[in-house]
This record gives structure tokens, C-alpha cells and sequence, in this order.
């Protein structure tokens, strides 16, 4: 069990802070950063995915970015995945804002877990050895503390239960996972990167609110299923199946449009709300 940081809410809140893809300026959908997500709920707080600039959009709506101390992460694919730059814009804000960096409980796929000593001397080839304890008296660096959740795990948060499970993406050769965090009697269910698959399907079952990917174009089914992404009517069908209270689109890269989107997911015979995300969307369960 990790412990969180209260916050005294009563509702599950989550906040979008990047609701796009991999590329940015695409026709359609300005304004949209990688995937992040930030949720909070009675005695905690936690960041999903974190690609490029989210530690822009957490400032944005107010949370300092050193003060973070859980962080769940879907895959190693870099729209999802910033970790060696979260971590040095941390350690320089120590530097040149004076907060003390917290230890960080990030909840990780096997992959990325192994794979990261190697990549912080990558980009750290100055430190003596591959972790982020101080290789200077004044240069510090937040301790990192890695849960492994491929294949299916749980970690307690807090009051909260956070459920993985591994899914399929990136041809299969890609170590990805989705979460669940069961928080104060509500569910929120995230996809990150998926085809349709069993482990999506458990992640989404019973959800109060689902926040899936759908960046497959309307009709591309051989793509999604060949690749590992989503078109907006599998999506739909997931949510069907698995009985979700609300879906919302996320991981949009303009291909279609709001409405056309929400009507492919009718198509499927999903009958909740649904919603195309955009940047600073707020959902409260």
C-alpha cells in the first residue's frame, strides 16, 4: 500500500489535460496536447500518461509539477512517456523555484521499469550511477520508487485501488497496459493505447466514466485490429459490453468529426453519453 496525499474532495474529479496524438497542429484540432490526464478523488491524486508538455497543462490549472508523487504510465511510446524530461524540469525547478522534489510512485509497465537505468544515464551520462539519487551534494534528483503492473496487477493508493491489464498495441511487440482506479464508490476506466482486446474489456467493465482512445479512423477496422488502436464504434461496443456509465474520445487526431465520431459510437449500440475530449475538459463522478 502507497499512501496518498489528502485532498479532501467528495467527488472523483478528472481533469484532460491532453486529449491529442503524437503529432500536434493537425487539421482540426489545434490546441490539443499528447495524453495526460489528472485524478483526483478523496485522499489522493494521480497522473496518467504524461507525453510532452503535460507538466504545462498541470501548471496551467494550478498543480505544482514537483509536487506530484504518483504517476501511472500506459507504455513506452514517447506521446505517453516523458520521463526523463519530467524529471530534469523537476530537478531544475529545485534549482532555480526551490521546491524539494517528493518521491515518485510511478506504476509502469515491466518494460519501462527495466529499461530505465539505462535510459537515465542516457540522458544523464553525468550522474555516477543509473538512478536519480544526487550524484552532487547540490544537485538533487527525486527518488523513484517503480511498480510493475504488465499481466494484470493491483497496488493499493491510499484509499484507492488502481487494476491493470495488459493489452495489445504496437503490433503486439509493445509491453502496454490500461488502469482502472476505484475510488470512493466510482470507477474510471483509461485505455491508453489498445486494440480490442480482453484486457480492455476487463478495464472497462462496470466504469463510471471511460476514457478510451479512439484515433483509428472511422472504418478502419483492419488498421486498429492489425496495429492496436481503436476505431470510435469499438469503442462504443467496448463501452456496450462492459455496462460504462459515460465514454469520452480522447487521443483524437482529427480524421473526423465530433459529431460523426459520436454517431459511429451509436452505431455500435452504446446508448450512454458520449464525448469527444478537448484539453481542460473536467468530469466529476
Amino acid at each position: 500500500m502507497v499512501s496518498a496525499v489528502p485532498t479532501r474532495r467528495q467527488k472523483m474529479k478528472i481533469t484532460v489535460l491532453g486529449s491529442g496524438t503524437c503529432a500536434s497542429d493537425l487539421t482540426g484540432i489545434p490546441d490539443r496536447f499528447p495524453p495526460g490526464f489528472w485524478v483526483e478523488w478523496s485522499d489522493g491524486r494521480m497522473l496518467f500518461d504524461m507525453g510532452e508538455g503535460i507538466r504545462f497543462r498541470l501548471a496551467q490549472i494550478g498543480v505544482k509539477y514537483p509536487e506530484v508523487e504518483y504517476i501511472a504510465v500506459t507504455h513506452a511510446h514517447a506521446d505517453h512517456y516523458t520521463l526523463p524530461h519530467f524529471l530534469q524540469s523537476v530537478f531544475c525547478h529545485g534549482i532555480f523555484g526551490g521546491i524539494k522534489a517528493k518521491e515518485i510512485h510511478l506504476f509502469v509497465p515491466n518494460q519501462i521499469a527495466e529499461t530505465w537505468p539505462a535510459l537515465f544515464k542516457i540522458y544523464v551520462p553525468e550522474a555516477p550511477a543509473p538512478d536519480t539519487h544526487a550524484y552532487e551534494d547540490s544537485y538533487l534528483w527525486p527518488e523513484l520508487d517503480f511498480h510493475k503492473m504488465s499481466g494484470g496487477q493491483t497496488a493499493r493508493i491510499g484509499s484507492a485501488i488502481l487494476r491493470s491489464e495488459s493489452v495489445y498495441h504496437g503490433l503486439g511487440r509493445c509491453d502496454a497496459i490500461s488502469f482502472r482506479l476505484e475510488a470512493d464508490g466510482k470507477v474510471f476506466a483509461y485505455s491508453g493505447d489498445t486494440g480490442d482486446c480482453e484486457g480492455i474489456r476487463k478495464i472497462a467493465r462496470g466504469a463510471d466514466l471511460f476514457v478510451s482512445e479512439a484515433s483509428a479512423p472511422i472504418g478502419g477496422f483492419e488498421s486498429s485490429k492489425r496495429y492496436g488502436h481503436l476505431t470510435p464504434f469499438e469503442a462504443g461496443a467496448i463501452a456496450k459490453d462492459g455496462g460504462v456509465g459515460k465514454l469520452v474520445l480522447t487521443h483524437y487526431p482529427g480524421m473526423n468529426t465530433d459529431k460523426e465520431m459520436a454517431e459511429d459510437v451509436k452505431q455500435s449500440g452504446f446508448s450512454g453519453e458520449v464525448k469527444v475530449a478537448k484539453d481542460f475538459d473536467v468530469f466529476e463522478l
